[in-house]
Order: C-alpha cells, then structure tokens, then sequence
C-alpha cells in the first residue's frame, strides 16, 4: 500500500460536526510548503523482521513508522534538521504551548492528514496514533531519551470513508433483496404498515383501532452468502432501528436507543436474523404522529393539515444502521452508540421484488373494559 501525509494548516476544531465524507482539500486545510511525504506500507509492518514480530511471548503490536527526520521549514520559515527538532526546541522557547493539546495543536502540531493514495483490500482500525520524538541527554554519559505525545480522546481523530459512487448505486439498484454495508456504506429502509396495524378488523370483524398496542415483534431475517472465499466480509453484529427523519440528528445529538423511537438489536446466529421484540411504542408513537397532523391539536397550537402526509413522506419509514455500543456495566444499559466503520457487508430479505417469503410483523392487541 502506499500513504501520503500532509502537515495540516490549521487543525480540525472542536464544537463542529464532521462526518464521513469530511474532506481536508475541499476544506482547504492543508498547508503549503508544509510536510508532504509519501510512505510505502504493510499492515503487517515487513519492513521489521519476522524474528521481531513473530517471536514466541512476544507482546508485539502491529504498527506502521513514518520517519519525519527530512529537513523541515516552521510556518514562520525557520529552518530545522527535521520535524523532532522542531518540536524540541519549540518546547524549550515556548512550554505554554504543550500545557494542553488545544494549545499544542493551535500553535504547534495543527495535525497530520493521513490519505491512502494507492492500493486495494487494506482496512485497519487504528487504536493509538503516537509523535514520537528522539533526543540525546548529554551529561557524565550519553543517554537517548524521547518524547511521546499519544493521541487521546481530547485530540479529535475523523475518518474519511470514500466509496465508488458507481458501485454503490449498482448494489442500491438490486431489488431481490436489500444491503446493509460498512463503513458509511448501505441502510436498508423499512416502510412499516402502522396503518394497517392500527385499522386492522380481524376475521370476525372486530375492529382494533382503539385498541392498546400491547407487542410488535419483527425480523429481519439474513440470506446465506454460500461463497466459500475465505476473504468474504463479515457481518454487522449489531444494528439500529430510528425513524428514517431522525437519522442524522440521532447521531449527532450522541443519542441512544430508548426503546420509544429507536432500538437496537443483534443478529442471532441461531435464526440467522435481526430480530427487535417488540416496537409496539414506535408504532403508536408514528400513528399518533400522523393524527395530530392530519387533524390538529389545538391544545399545542397545531393546525388540521389534511395534506400531511403528502409533505411528511417518510413519516412511516425506518433505516436500519449498523452500529458498536457501549452498555454500563452495572445495568447493561447502552450508554454510547456508533456507527460501524469495520468492513461488513450482508443481504437481508426483502426490496421490492422480493422472492422469499415476506417480513411478517407479529402484533397482539388488548382491550381494557
């Protein structure tokens, strides 16, 4: 593989949203005359020994160097053996500007853009990135030292995912079945039936509409990749149902699945399926949803609107997501959700021209006398 590193001009700030597609070009952040360099990789690191990395015992990480010891030039345009130097003696002329990473990255390090410039098939989740700085201690003796700046949770790390656009639309065009694909890849949308669930009249003729919505059991259920390629993706081990006009803000918000509007639920090996329990809550919440703006509510100001539905399309839609959590370790409750940017890719049951069985929805009613 082949990386290219670009010293940024400015760094990326806090207080922004920055999504998947954030582009440091577009955004013009990258400085000129700044640090350009090219780096040739593995993500077995080759360039070390094999006795190195696979010594028996050992606790050796799989990393990636880049040296920066080329002769660098400061934006003021003093000169420097490399980039190390600059960092030294900038801590001797200036400790204020290493107290803390937002003083650091607005005087010293903006950051570094990290592009993949050539080369197909490499995906890594990256848990450490590290500056590393070597100096000589001269005193009776000798000494080498170094010092390490790590980058932790308050210095702000984005990724840039890019697909082929052509790619994408082709797997979105299929209608056999629908996708769900990561990282920053494919949903699949659902159009669930709340109107018939809250009309439905059973065979006797009874009529549930002002029934309470007890349960609401769906599946998803996954179709068999039979490819025996030992290279084959995996697939997302869990996923979220939010209201398709939430999207967005769900995540920019940092919200978590509250079993109203939103749910999560991991796939079954067992039933080769996603399968959420119950999201009786959702449905009553998108049917009282589309009453109050079809026929008003005067108590909260909200005028009849006999068109609503016409301009809320999506009102009766959900995506699926793939997603990480975290839960509390006290109460399993989740208490930060993601999304997925592993490699995982699956198909599930449905699209308009489905030739399986349909996604049944599983409803039970009560009525209270």
């Amino acid at each position: 593989m082949k990386m290219r590193i670009h010293e940024l001009d400015k760094p990326v700030e806090e207080g922004h949203r920055y999504y998947s597609n954030f582009n440091p070009y577009a955004m013009n952040m990258l400085r000129e005359g700044g640090l350009n360099k090219g780096k040739m990789f593995t993500f077995k690191n080759l360039t070390e020994n094999d006795s190195i990395r696979t010594k028996a015992g050992t606790s050796y990480i799989e990393h990636i160097t880049i040296s920066l010891n080329e002769p660098y030039k400061a934006k003021d345009g003093t000169p420097y053996n490399n980039y190390g130097t600059y960092l030294l003696r900038t801590y001797f002329e200036h400790p204020e500007y290493f107290r803390n990473s937002y003083a650091f990255s607005h005087n010293v390090c903006p950051g570094f853009f990290f592009e993949v410039a050539d080369g197909l098939g490499f995906h890594a989740s990256v848990s450490d990135i590290l500056l590393r700085s070597y100096y000589t201690i001269k005193r009776d003796t000798d000494a080498m030292s170094s010092l390490i700046l790590a980058g932790t949770k308050e210095v702000l790390q984005t990724t840039r995912v890019t697909n082929d656009p052509k790619a994408i639309d082709s797997l979105y065009r299929e209608t056999t079945h629908t996708y769900l694909k990561t990282p920053a890849g494919l949903f699949t949308q659902v159009k669930l039936p709340v109107e018939k669930i809250k009309n439905y009249v059973d065979a006797n003729g009874v009529s549930h509409k002002n029934d309470s919505l007890l349960s609401a059991k769906i599946s998803f259920l996954r179709l068999n990749n039979n490819s025996s390629d030992y290279r084959m993706l995996g697939i997302p081990s869990a996923i979220l149902m939010v209201q398709q006009d939430s999207l967005a803000t769900f995540f920019e918000k940092s919200k978590v699945p509250d079993s109203k509007t939103s749910f999560i639920t991991t796939f079954s090996s067992a039933y080769n399926a996603y399968t959420f329990t119950n999201i009786s809550n959702l449905i009553t919440a998108l049917w009282n949803m589309k009453e109050r703006g079809v026929n008003g509510d005067p108590q909260k100001g909200i005028a009849p609107d006999p068109q609503w539905e016409a301009h809320h399309p999506n009102w009766d839609k959900v995506v699926l997501v793939p997603v990480t959590y975290k839960t509390s370790a006290s109460s399993a409750a989740v208490t930060n959700i993601e999304h997925d940017m592993s490699l995982t890719s699956t198909q599930l049951v449905g699209g308009p021209d489905n030739p399986n069985a349909p996604i049944e929805i599983n409803v039970v009613y009560a009525k209270f006398k």
